[in-house]
């Protein structure tokens, strides 16, 4: 299968949306996409079962180590389907920049992809390195010590606009909070005021308008608050593979 038609398959992939979405003029990350070819994904997946590394598994780590030594630590790197931010400071999350880390970094990635996708028939087509958002966290939470930030996922449809939105982290997703008073600091991070609404809407309405399409209609659209002030799109994925709050009207729309 030849690349481009293999990024077509794959939506949630950050090959197919994030071209479609990169100059919609909204504040996002810098992002630099490195991409994988079959033959190293394939390396990859060994590297993952046996430990065996291998020339290409080495010019894969090479090539994401050349890329992310021209961004600023701490920098942010994904694979282009996941970020497993719920292991933090064992995968997406780079605070140096030792060549060592950084492949352990991406061995984690990539595990936690195939312990995700096992059997579904998707593959992995590259990383991407993003500049890291600075954000005011309200605690820390999972064992790779997430910051938990005000974070928005809004549902967007074709030819409808916004459906619905709502708090990034449900009461119920988080694991070991790193304050007795989580419950009470994750109600702050939904409180918004109308400027962060009338923001958050109006940029994830952008963001939809690039991406839906007759067959791929319905999408989330992460946002997250910067230490600046500032709202960023970090995240997006079809809306039948995403997350929905239980309780919502729509939380079954999309399945």
């Amino acid at each position: 299968m030849e690349r481009e038609e293999a990024i077509e398959k794959l939506p949630n992939s950050m090959f197919y949306w994030w071209p479609r979405v990169e100059d919609c003029g909204i504040p996002m990350p810098k992002t630099t996409l490195v991409p994988v070819d079959f033959d190293e994904y394939l390396a990859l997946v060994v590297l993952v079962g046996d430990g065996m590394t291998s020339a290409l598994t080495d010019a894969v780590f090479e090539r994401v180590d050349d890329v992310a030594s021209q961004y600023p630590r701490p920098v942010f790197i994904r694979t282009d389907h996941l970020a497993d931010k719920h292991h933090w400071r064992n995968t997406c999350y780079i605070a140096n920049d030792n060549y060592e880390n950084l492949c352990n970094h991406l061995f984690k990635l990539v595990e936690e992809f195939e312990l995700q996708t096992f059997m579904s028939g998707e593959v992995m087509l590259g990383f991407a390195v993003r500049d890291y958002i600075r954000t005011n966290p309200f605690f820390f939470a999972f064992h790779g010590g997430l910051p938990i930030n005000k974070e928005r996922r809004l549902f967007y449809e074709r030819g409808k606009g916004i459906v619905c939105h709502h708090n990034y982290w449900p009461e119920d997703s988080i694991l070991h909070p790193s304050v007795p008073d989580w419950k009470e600091r994750l109600k702050e991070t939904d409180d918004l005021c109308d400027l962060d609404l009338t923001n958050v809407v109006y940029f994830a309405e952008e963001v939809g308008d690039h991406l839906a399409t007759p067959e791929h209609p319905a999408w989330s659209i992460d946002l997250m608050k910067g230490a600046d002030g500032q709202w960023y799109f970090i995240d997006c994925a079809t809306a039948d593979r995403s997350y929905h709050w239980a309780g919502c009207e729509n939380e079954t729309r999309y399945k």
